[in-house]
């Protein structure tokens, strides 16, 4: 429950940062580095609240992916998770991001992952270049 009000606090937080500059899109990064599908309900649940709260036209979100949780992406996985990214991508606003790195450590391919997902050389990275470019850092 704990992890619930931390979440929200650094999502009310960057509204109002972002209320400043209401030109300029806020952009997150939800990172999950849990097989644990509950953190992956959260990171949903936050994708949610925030474009409830903004509105989709004015939010970037992008969901890394990186160790053990690089499983929850698979095709052969929870026809629930792929249901939810395919509806979460069709808007426009969100991205999901799996680590090619871990795929490989856990003995799995790029050509194994969710069509709606795009593949990253390596999430740490990816992660570090996405914060350059001034996306807020949240973890689930």
């Amino acid at each position: 429950m704990k992890a619930h009000r931390w979440a929200g606090l650094a999502v009310t937080l960057l509204l109002l940062a972002s209320s400043a500059n209401a030109q300029e899109k806020l952009k997150i990064l939800l990172h999950v580095d849990s097989q644990d599908p509950a953190r992956l309900e959260m990171a949903f649940h936050n994708v949610h609240s925030v474009e409830m709260h903004t509105g989709k036209k004015n939010v970037r979100m992008v969901v890394v992916a990186n160790g053990p949780a690089v499983k929850l992406f698979l095709k052969n996985g929870s026809k629930k998770i792929d249901r939810e990214i395919k509806v979460l991508v069709s808007t426009g606003n969100v991205e999901f991001h799996v680590c090619a790195t871990s795929l490989r450590a856990f003995g799995y391919k790029p050509s194994d992952v969710l069509a709606d997902c795009q593949v990253v050389p390596a999430g740490v990275i990816d992660i570090a270049h996405l914060e350059s470019l001034g996306y807020a850092y949240i973890k689930p």
